[in-house]
């Protein structure tokens, strides 16, 4: 809707509208065609990764190293909202076996949230430590290792835990309109699972949310 109607806008006002009236047609249409694109692809990954058809390139994947180069990536981002990022590592926390291409987007796709939700001036926190894989899970009780990312947002009520999981379903405290599809957690859920492992939300005590991804070693 956003591009079609600053497409007519711009058709009936072509001749009347000013250089900046048109600008900010052009720019509407940007960022509504931007957003259309981030839906696309994400359904398409989501049709992929549920059918089983998402080819997984495996690899060493340095934990520690990929999420330091996201940290960097967001770094204007962090910047311009005066967040800063507390990261701890475990010593030895070894490489895992992995798709560092798709693990990197879960990694973007849970800091990116991290960054929408959490107040100007506050913190985002994140751990990567070794762990085993939780009962229920495939090779339960192998070695794994964990990562964290946990906000200083408003959290998550307790009964849509398990449900901001879901597609196109956001917490009801954290629908700001600012563009989300309502997918990324779906599609962040449907990789790690691809890869043997298991995601989890929970509240922190002191508020706020966090999310614990367990992969296994191998």
């Amino acid at each position: 809707h956003g591009v079609l109607s600053y497409a007519r806008l711009g058709e009936t006002r072509v001749l009347q509208a000013g250089h900046e009236k048109l600008r900010s047609y052009f720019h509407r249409i940007r960022i509504s065609g931007e957003r259309l694109l981030l839906l696309v692809n994400d359904l398409l990954d989501l049709a992929k990764l549920e059918a089983g058809r998402m080819v997984l390139n495996t690899g060493p994947v340095r934990l520690n190293a990929l999420v330091q180069d996201v940290i960097q990536e967001f770094a204007a981002l962090l910047h311009s909202r005066r967040l800063h990022v507390d990261f701890e590592q475990e010593a030895g926390v070894p490489d895992i076996s992995g798709d560092v291409a798709r693990i990197g987007q879960v990694v973007r796709n849970l800091l990116s949230n991290a960054a929408k939700f959490t107040p100007e001036g506050r913190g985002i926190h994140i751990r990567l430590a070794m762990a085993v894989l939780p009962d229920g899970a495939d090779q339960a009780g192998a070695p794994a290792v964990l990562l964290s990312i946990s906000d200083e947002g408003v959290g998550i009520p307790p009964e849509e835990l398990d449900a901001v999981f879901d597609k196109f379903v956001q917490s009801t405290r954290t629908r700001t309109g600012a563009g989300g599809t309502g997918l990324g957690l779906a599609i962040c859920q449907e990789i790690v699972e691809a890869h043997r492992g298991r995601i989890t939300a929970r509240n922190n005590a002191a508020g706020g949310a966090e999310f614990i991804v367990i992969l296994p070693l191998g």
